[in-house]
């Protein structure tokens, strides 16, 4: 039996800001929305009793589209678009680092969120988004292949997060 388990070690505290613009048409929303998102988010994995890796994502981006009904002062959405995210790999043995990339990276988000208006220029939000980005460019010859092929490689995350809007009418 395999015995080795696959661990993760995350630290998450980020900033994000977002800018947008929307028009409602009776209970309907539309409109368009860029965010960005900066912190220190980084996963550390132990793929094998060997080898370890780690993952920094310094920014992230989105251009996306939003739709939604507004129920009274709260507005339902789902939303969905372009993603950026620079992050940069890096490949452990026993401790001492063997190699490392960085590199800017183009993927896509979709999600849904809740905004509650309470003020009449002030709102708060909570949204879960997916953000689906290509595999990174790991071409280690140093790295065996069991290495480059564990799940740290892929580049989803699923992430939940609340704020404030402030509207300029």
């Amino acid at each position: 039996a395999d015995t080795w388990k696959h661990a993760t070690r995350s630290s998450d505290l980020v900033w994000f800001g977002h800018l947008g613009y929307g028009v409602s048409i009776n209970a309907l929303y539309l409109g368009i929305e860029g965010d960005g998102t900066w912190g220190g988010v980084t996963t550390s994995s132990y793929l094998t009793p060997l080898y370890s890796s780690s993952v920094r994502i310094d920014w992230t981006t989105t251009a996306r589209a939003r739709a939604g009904i507004a129920l009274g002062p709260a507005l339902l959405y789902a939303t969905g678009g372009a993603a950026w995210s620079s992050r940069a790999i890096g490949v452990q043995s026993l401790g001492s680092p063997i190699a490392s990339n960085k590199e800017t990276t183009l993927g896509t988000v979709v999600g849904a969120g809740v905004e509650l208006k309470f003020l009449p220029n002030l709102s708060a939000r909570i949204e879960a988004l997916n953000y689906s980005f290509s595999a990174p460019g790991l071409t280690f010859n140093q790295v065996p292949a069991i290495v480059l092929n564990t799940p740290l490689k892929a580049g989803d995350e699923t992430v939940v997060r609340a704020g404030l809007s402030i509207r300029f009418n």
